[in-house]
């Protein structure tokens, strides 16, 4: 309904135009245009699309349907709001979002209810900033170890490891604060309906930025930093790993929004994708894994939909499979959960910051593919978040994985 109103107002000259028109994903557009076509409602001249007299009466009849809608959700977020607080409000919001912009009709049409975008826009900004402050009290405390390098108080080599974390730690600052802006922004191309349909995963930034911070006040603990004591490749490994999925994970959400930004494309990353020392893990567990990882990259290098949604399926699935690998059912509480979560924090159950940041990445990635591939990808912006969360999913495994290995290590002395 949203692409027949906008282009009855005026004649889209491409996808591309209208996508930013009406402040939507491109592919999510290009693949309902193609959909209105075969319905007859509109129709393709050139690269020019124009809406058909069929076209015109859907319209109509969709703008009948919003008045209902509109009135229906601004009473539905009115109720909630003397109820619920803090992020809880943004999960409930957009559960309620999601179900109403099934009817509503325009991203301009829904700037109109007021009061529901305002508060939605303003609890997204508070988990930015909360995300924000974790990761700034991160830097601060990476600055000491910093600090202690200069003046030769630590281990020979670790210049190397903190300049890698910095690096990593910057730029989650840097997407979170440059998402918190388009947030912030009545007219960058990170709409209502937008958010609304990617909230859930958002919502998870916050708690994934505190676990960071946690998880890595602890490791540097026991890398004897301050002490001036090497460690073992194994804890380099469960320390920069963690700041190395976060970064991506939240570059793959700021490319997904932001369209046409050189500065944030995937090869800008410090540092890539951990593939290799994950496989060598993967191996440990069967060559069926090795096999799905080495499918989800090779796939993830070539352009298009079915080459974006195999390497989304291959690599959700291949989170879960580990998972359920390291843990299987009947290791869990027989009332308990078998979802994700539970299998994570039942592996990590002797880890609190471990299993803080592998249970909201581990189902903040999780999301992510479900959603991703529900998309027709259509340009190498798509393929560029997709790969920032292949590698986010490296980031995790690797951190994982690992722990799997010093663990086993640990009861077998």
């Amino acid at each position: 309904m949203m692409l027949l109103m906008e282009l009855e107002r005026d004649e889209a000259r491409s996808v591309v135009d209208l996508a930013s028109r009406v402040g939507k994903l491109r592919p999510s557009v290009s693949r309902s245009l193609t959909l209105l076509q075969k319905e007859g409602l509109v129709t393709r001249e050139g690269r020019r699309w124009q809406v058909t007299p069929a076209g015109l009466e859907e319209a109509a009849r969709g703008t009948r349907m919003l008045q209902d809608a509109a009135a229906k959700f601004e009473r539905r977020l009115t109720s909630l709001a003397p109820r619920l607080s803090g992020l809880g409000l943004i999960d409930e919001h957009s559960r309620a979002m999601n179900n109403a912009l099934s009817r509503l009709t325009s991203v301009n049409d829904i700037a109109r209810i007021g009061l529901a975008a305002e508060q939605f826009r303003g609890r997204n900004l508070e988990a930015f900033s909360r995300a924000l402050g974790s990761l700034t009290q991160a830097q601060a405390h990476h600055a000491a170890l910093m600090e202690a390098n200069l003046d030769g108080r630590l281990a020979p080599g670790m210049e190397s490891l903190l300049r890698g974390y910095n690096r990593s730690l910057a730029d989650m600052i840097e997407d979170s604060l440059a998402l918190r802006a388009l947030t912030a922004s009545r007219t960058a191309a990170l709409p209502v309906a937008e958010l609304g349909a990617f909230a859930p995963i958002s919502v998870e930034l916050p708690a994934i930025s505190k676990s960071v911070r946690a998880l890595g006040q602890d490791l540097a603990g026991s890398l004897g930093l301050v002490k001036g004591v090497g460690s073992s490749e194994e804890t380099r490994i469960r320390l920069v790993a963690p700041p190395v999925a976060g970064a991506a994970y939240v570059r793959s959400i700021r490319l997904l929004v932001e369209d046409n930004s050189e500065a944030t494309r995937v090869e800008d990353f410090p540092l890539r994708s951990p593939r290799i020392a994950v496989r060598e893990l993967l191996a440990g567990l069967g060559s069926g894994f090795v096999e799905m990882h080495e499918g989800a990259w090779d796939a993830a290098s070539r352009r298009g939909p079915d080459s974006a949604r195999h390497a989304a399926v291959s690599m959700r699935e291949l989170l879960r499979g580990v998972f359920k690998l390291l843990v299987p059912d009947e290791d869990l509480d027989s009332e308990g959960s078998i979802r994700l979560k539970a299998r994570v924090r039942e592996f990590l159950n002797n880890s609190k910051s471990g299993a803080e940041f592998a249970t909201h990445m581990a189902c903040g990635l999780d999301g992510l593919f479900d959603r991703l591939n529900a998309y027709t990808h259509g340009d190498e912006a798509d393929m560029d978040s997709l790969r920032a969360m292949m590698i986010a999913t490296d980031g995790v495994l690797l951190y994982v994985l690992q722990h799997r290995v010093a663990s086993r290590r640990s009861d077998s002395q």
